[in-house]
């Protein structure tokens, strides 16, 4: 990549502008043909710090003496650090250009921010300064994602070498198939020679294409149920990744697991099922990825050392999540959470799919069959997938409807409130909180259990599309499907911002208006002169979510019939 091949080259001969010579002379009153910028003003140390914030401040930065403070440390370096005459040289003619596109953002004092900590990350600035003077077209984008997200801020921040995907934006808003990710990541941790090197190979590859993804997010060329989608999809590669790392180094030790049946031997099996938001192909930048692990017999490995196929998928298993959660240098994949197995925290973390077949047929509570409607095998042996997919079906969908359905899911739901919730005098929560995503997900889930066994086409994990599958079906009205189609879309989106805009949880909308003004900018809530975007906000979510509360209650009502 440019940027990491230019720490390893050294140039000469590169001419000084005359910057510091003009601006000199304009200060000390004398003719001086060329214009000089605001920028070169700033920058070139010949104004006192209450002249320079009244030209930030006139730039719209909302606090100019702290901007001014980041320009200082920009051009001068943190205390005891070591700033050459040639990196000074090159930042004097770069900021310019920076700060024309910090002043013309969406947020100025953002921008600087993130692109002070940018630089204050890098041990080698001339390195990076000379990238930029080389390649101005990367300093535009770069800036409009660091005006726009903390949580996309914070990974060019951590990982500054991945400045280098700015070089062609063309390729960063490339939508990319499944087939090709994953054919990239296999061929990278194929080319890794150790453990080590193979867990960050899948750590870059992850951010880097977190990043491409989050970029298409901010310039509004993807809506949000796309993005989630490409998170989704991004989750499924990195979990497949995740196995490939893990099954090489256990095959080393344990050998082949084979199933032994009628005498003959066959190669045993093993899937791993995305449950809830990653199931549903509906996951957000930051989620925790529901996933539950599946072998497909009982038998014992072959190899230098022997174990039952129930130990050897449990520690595969147990593998698997260390290679994603594990802290390396270059930090971790993603948080698992594997509570959605049969028996919960309680259960064997991989079973055998007899095994899961009969836990499911004799001990499943409903909100067990809750979360199935919502599995799909995001990687390992498809055979076995499919095998997975036709008994969860079967359980779901083939049997009478279980009584007291509705009362059971309107029960979970107000434990949910009460224990799960974190709303409080500070925050909402849009997740968890009354009338939140989880009362359309819920009404979603119960309409697809009671009416499924007859309508094989609502058998869909995204809600989105089960929602339409339902109204399809003749099983919610045309006005119920729209309503929940908006609400869904705007809470969904709203998490989504959340996420990107603030770097928060996801779930939790602060009720202060104050703290909302980048996420309602955002979510396209633009001040008036009689009240603020972010009031706006707080009253439309506050109107929305009583809505969705009351449809909750009509669908789950107790004269329902199930």
């Amino acid at each position: 990549m440019q940027y990491q091949a230019l720490k390893k080259k050294k140039k000469a001969g590169i001419r000084l502008q005359p910057l510091l010579q003009g601006l000199i002379k304009k200060a000390a009153g004398e003719e001086h043909t060329e214009e000089v910028s605001d920028g070169e003003v700033i920058v070139g140390d010949v104004v006192s710090e209450e002249e320079a914030a009244g030209i930030l401040a006139r730039h719209h930065f909302k606090d100019p003496r702290k901007a001014y403070r980041n320009v200082v440390l920009l051009r001068e370096g943190p205390p005891f650090s070591h700033q050459t005459p040639r990196s000074r040289q090159i930042f004097l003619r770069i900021f310019p250009a920076f700060f024309s596109q910090i002043a013309a953002s969406s947020d100025p004092d953002l921008a600087l921010n993130h692109l002070e900590a940018l630089i204050s990350s890098v041990g080698a600035r001339e390195t990076l300064y000379s990238f930029f003077e080389e390649n101005p077209q990367a300093i535009e984008s770069v800036i409009r994602l660091f005006s726009s997200s903390e949580y996309l801020s914070k990974i060019v921040i951590r990982h500054p070498e991945i400045v280098d995907q700015f070089l062609d934006p063309a390729e960063m808003l490339r939508k990319r198939a499944r087939e090709e990710m994953q054919g990239e990541l296999f061929t990278l941790i194929g080319e890794c020679g150790t453990y080590a090197e193979r867990l960050d190979a899948l750590r870059k590859f992850k951010y880097t294409e977190e990043l491409h993804i989050g970029y298409n997010d901010i310039l509004g060329s993807m809506d949000t149920m796309t993005i989630s989608k490409s998170i989704s999809m991004l989750a499924d590669v990195s979990v497949a990744g995740a196995l490939r790392i893990a099954e090489e180094e256990f095959r080393r030790i344990y050998g082949r697991p084979v199933c032994k049946t009628g005498g003959t031997e066959t190669q045993a099996r093993f899937c791993i099922t995305g449950m809830g938001k990653l199931g549903g192909e509906e996951i957000t930048y930051g989620s925790d990825l529901d996933i539950v692990f599946i072998y497909s017999g009982e038998g014992e490995t072959q190899g230098g050392k022997s174990i039952s196929n129930h130990e050897y998928f449990g520690h595969l298993a147990g593998k698997v999540m260390s290679v994603l959660t594990s802290m390396t240098r270059e930090g971790t994949v993603f948080r698992v959470d594997v509570r959605l197995r049969p028996s919960g925290s309680k259960g064997p973390l991989c079973q055998s799919i007899e095994a899961f077949a009969m836990y499911i047929k004799e001990h499943a509570d409903i909100w067990e069959l809750q979360s199935l409607t919502r599995a799909r095998v995001i990687a390992g042996d498809e055979s076995l997938g499919r095998e997975f997919m036709t008994l969860s079906h079967q359980s779901l969908y083939e049997g009478p409807v279980r009584k007291g359905m509705a009362a059971s899911i309107r029960a979970m739901r107000r434990r949910m409130e009460a224990e799960v919730s974190k709303e409080d005098s500070e925050y909402y929560d849009i997740k968890v909180g009354p009338g939140g995503i989880v009362d359309i997900e819920f009404m979603v889930q119960y309409l697809q259990l009671l009416h499924g066994s007859k309508y094989p086409g609502i058998r869909v994990t995204h809600t989105l599309l089960a929602l339409e599958s339902l109204h399809r079906e003749g099983l919610l009205s045309k006005d119920c499907y729209l309503r929940l189609r908006k609400f869904y879309t705007f809470l969904r989106t709203l998490e989504s911002r959340l996420r990107i805009v603030h770097n928060m949880p996801s779930h939790l909308l602060p009720r202060n208006p104050e703290r909302l003004t980048p996420l309602a900018r955002r979510m396209g809530y633009q001040d008036t002169k009689r009240v603020s975007g972010a009031k706006r906000l707080i009253r439309n979510f506050e109107d929305l979510r009583k809505r969705v509360r009351g449809i909750f209650e009509e669908v789950l009502a107790d004269n329902c019939n199930n």
